[in-house]
């Protein structure tokens, strides 16, 4: 298995060619989530969980990668930074179903291209602090809400290094 660290560098020297994403996330962008197993799919459901949108316990941001810059773009730096290798494709989501449930979700480039983050308004909750199961009550319908509004695209050909869905990854419509 791979770590990040077993993984080749890009030249410093290199010109990226990508074209800058802009910093400001627009209501009707599509946002990736990399969707990993079994913690963010039931494949007997053929449903997304609401754990796909849990941020670690104690914590209020969740990578997401921006849709604009393609599924090949999203799917290499998702596998690049995917140490358990569990990636089996994409949940896409509108930004602006994000914002509608109450998180925000901003561009975060420092980490790589096309990332940016889910921001929760309340921490995850940690199974060992009192009154878990009432945080976590509480907490959950927020996941749910962006799990409902999401698409899943599995991964047709995860060992492939291409994306070989299609082409365009369409959340459903936030209304």
């Amino acid at each position: 298995m791979a770590t990040s660290s077993d993984l080749p560098l890009e030249p410093q020297n290199q010109v990226d060619e990508r074209p800058p994403l802009p910093s400001q996330i627009a209501d009707e962008e599509v946002i990736l989530r990399a969707l990993k197993t079994p913690a963010h799919y039931d494949f007997k459901r053929f449903k997304l969980k609401h754990s796909a949108y849990r941020p670690r316990p104690g914590t209020t941001i969740l990578s997401v990668a921006r849709g604009m810059a393609g599924p090949d773009e999203c799917r290499r730096n998702i596998k690049m930074h995917d140490a358990n290798n569990q990636y089996i494709g994409f949940g896409a989501i509108y930004a602006r179903s994000i914002r509608d449930v109450g998180s925000t979700v901003c561009d975060a480039p420092d980490d790589y291209y096309s990332h940016a983050h889910i921001e929760h308004p309340v921490p995850a909750p940690i199974q060992d602090e009192p009154q878990f199961a009432a945080i976590n009550e509480a907490y959950l319908p927020r996941l749910k809400r962006l799990a409902e509004r999401t698409a899943v695209y599995l991964d047709p050909a995860v060992e492939d290094e291409r994306w070989q869905g299609p082409a365009e990854l369409n959340p459903p419509d936030p209304s």
